[in-house]
């Protein structure tokens, strides 16, 4: 780990690039301080490796142990390319730490004008005051004090006075690595896993949430006729492929135990669990899905589509919406302990309402599999449009004979907005070979956020 910490303290942004490469390596882990390879890239003034690590998908709202953004530390040192960059990429400009201390107020401080100007024009908050009732202006000297009252009066800024609240701090902006942790062990001990409570129950699996390493995680025991060392062996050695800890859109495998007759993965536990929980199950959340946050999951999760399809061999993953988990920060991810193992029942269909009609008529090696995942992709965008159940009336096995047999398809609502009907469209054409890769889809949808 600390080699890498090294690459990018140099500025060796070749050899970052190769380690971020391998799917293994974890461009969120964290140093003893709590440091991600952003916060030390930013520290160092790296533009290149921050564009390299931000691209990649790294959390540039991580807080370390002092609670400092990436952007904090190019604040620090005045490097003010790199506090642009972040801005331009959604860094929160008023993240405080745990003295209170948003960007702005280091700016200040350190005399930095231009950078202090800079975080100004992008609405830094000037009336913010950290634990010992300072605004950034409080900390100024002189004459760049006065610049920058001049420079408020111009913008009709406010600068009432905002007294600190540690409860205040948005989570969204306080980003803290779990996987980091995890990502140099892949054989778990039994004994490891102490349970909490059962979250769910069904024909595949039993999920619990638990413990390890002093964090919590889903324990999902699978359901399988019968455990052979030969099935066991199969399964560590499948489970290795699932630990992909260098995309920001795929929740990886963070371990496996065998403890026959138990096949066991363990991965990350999430407040919001699944993205069909968020949409159609909680009516307690603390956020609205709004067309960006809907649009910025369906980004994410074409964006994790295209990384699984660059991947050989591929890996089996079935797209739907029970499959896919939200992260704290709003990041939709594609749970690779849903993945099928090779030795699980091939023929069972259980979430039909999201597979192409091809996939329920033919068998699975008569199928383009990326072509089905692009129709998959079709009805979670109707999903997320609509904040429905695709035909959530009908029985499973119902709706998969209906779908292939009777041409049932979706409607679309007039409530869609008329370009994402077109996408879908597109993506659900009867005609496998006539949909899209996602690699052509992720910028139509990123210029509908814009």
């Amino acid at each position: 780990m600390d080699e890498i910490f090294h690459l990018v303290r140099e500025g060796n942004s070749y050899m970052v690039k190769s380690w971020i490469d391998c799917v293994q390596n974890d461009f969120n882990l964290v140093d003893d301080h709590g440091f991600s390879l952003l916060h030390w890239a930013c520290w160092d003034g790296h533009l290149n490796i921050v564009e390299i690590l931000v691209n990649k998908g790294a959390k540039i709202n991580s807080v370390n142990k002092c609670e400092d953004t990436p952007l904090h530390n190019a604040c620090q040192n005045n490097h003010l390319n790199v506090a642009l960059y972040l801005i331009k990429n959604k860094a929160n400009i008023n993240a405080v730490n745990i003295h209170g201390n948003t960007p702005l107020h280091y700016a200040c401080h350190f005399g930095y004008q231009d950078l202090a100007i800079e975080l100004i024009r992008y609405k830094a908050c000037l009336g913010l005051c950290n634990r010992f009732h300072q605004t950034a202006i409080d900390m100024c000297r002189d004459e760049l004090k006065d610049n920058i009252l001049e420079l408020a009066k111009e913008l009709n800024l406010d600068l009432a006075r905002i007294a600190f609240r540690q409860e205040s701090i948005s989570r969204y902006s306080r980003q803290k690595s779990k996987e980091a942790t995890f990502a140099a062990q892949s054989t778990i001990n039994i004994d490891e896993l102490p349970v909490e409570k059962m979250l769910d129950s069904n024909h595949l699996s039993t999920t619990w949430k638990g413990y390890w390493q002093g964090n919590e995680v889903v324990i999902k025991v699978l359901k399988i006729k019968e455990s052979t060392p030969r099935i066991a062996s199969a399964f560590n050695q499948e489970s290795k492929r699932l630990r992909i800890f260098n995309s920001a859109n795929i929740q990886p495998v963070l371990g496996t135990c065998v403890c026959l007759p138990d096949l066991i993965i363990v991965s990350q536990y999430l407040d919001y669990a699944s993205l069909y929980s968020v949409l159609h199950d909680n009516n307690n959340l603390d956020f609205d899905c709004s067309f960006n946050i809907v649009l910025n999951f369906a980004i994410g999760i074409a964006r994790g589509m295209d990384f699984l399809h660059s991947l050989e061999p591929g890996i089996n993953f079935d797209l739907n919406s029970k499959n896919v988990v939200v992260d704290d920060d709003l990041t939709p991810k594609l749970n690779m302990a849903e993945s099928k193992f090779s030795f699980t029942e091939k023929y069972k269909i259980f979430n039909p309402a999201w597979m192409a009609p091809e996939t329920l008529q033919k068998k699975a090696e008569d199928c383009n599999k990326k072509m089905a995942d692009m129709w998959s992709f079709g009805v979670i965008l109707w999903e997320l449009f609509t904040r429905t159940i695709p035909f959530r009336d009908l029985p499973a096995m119902q709706c998969g004979m209906m779908i292939a047999k009777n041409n049932l398809r979706l409607e679309l609502p007039i409530e869609i907005p008329n370009h994402v009907k077109k996408l879908i469209k597109i993506c659900t054409n009867e005609e496998p070979n006539k949909r899209p890769k996602f690699e052509m889809i992720i910028p139509i949808l990123e210029k509908m956020s814009r």
